[in-house]
């Protein structure tokens, strides 16, 4: 695993709840955080958390290359903002909570943001982007394509291969060996017992394809 030691600045892109679960995250991982970026700045003072909302977008712009936590939980949005601020020159540090377990032979690239209580195990691989909520876990040799979010307290077994931008739900399962395709959802407390096609949405126990 190859994750840059907390240093500092770290710059917050964006400021709804999800960013506050990030900025807590940093600063127990020791991270010094200049402040957020409002992704709909107004003009108005603020401060979340005790940091201050430093302006919109236009803060990353034409300026030296500063460490950037995307927080955004919409995979989607988190996506096209990860691909913006890496244009920028940025750099997009993983977070982990300290809290956190993570395999020294796992692999966690750019990005990535692991929340308290979540399990990362051996040999397991997140790409860009990707979120494990607080007390999610992804067991052995699992991979997590590009911005997929498991939500709180869901499971991912060992050795599935999810494609991006996927979401599971929380309390959901996904049980060992399989395969989803790219944007599936899997809705909260569903157990997923075999593939799934792209762009589905699975529900239930055992999970179906939501018709």
């Amino acid at each position: 695993m190859s994750v840059v030691s907390p240093s500092g600045p770290l710059f917050i892109v964006g400021c709804g709840g999800h960013a506050r679960v990030v900025l807590d995250a940093a600063v127990e991982a020791g991270w010094t955080v200049a402040g957020l970026i409002d992704l709909d700045w107004k003009g108005q003072p603020e401060t979340i958390l005790g940091h201050p909302v430093l302006g919109g977008p236009e803060v990353l712009e034409n300026r030296a290359p500063v460490a950037c936590a995307v927080a955004m939980g919409d995979n989607r949005l988190r996506a096209g903002w990860l691909a913006r601020v890496r244009k920028l020159g940025h750099t997009l540090p993983v977070i982990i909570h300290p809290d956190a377990s993570v395999s020294a032979h796992a692999r966690l690239e750019e990005g990535v943001f692991v929340n308290a209580g979540a399990v990362v195990c051996a040999g397991a691989q997140l790409g860009a982007g990707c979120i494990l909520n607080t007390g999610a876990s992804l067991d052995h040799e699992s991979v997590l394509g590009a911005c997929c979010h498991l939500a709180p307290g869901s499971r991912v077994a060992g050795r599935s291969r999810l494609g991006e931008c996927c979401v599971v739900g929380m309390g959901a399962v996904v049980i060992e060996n399989l395969t989803l395709g790219d944007s599936v959802t899997v809705g909260a407390g569903a157990a997923v017992i075999r593939d799934a096609q792209a762009g589905c949405t699975l529900l239930g126990v055992p999970a179906r394809e939501k018709p």
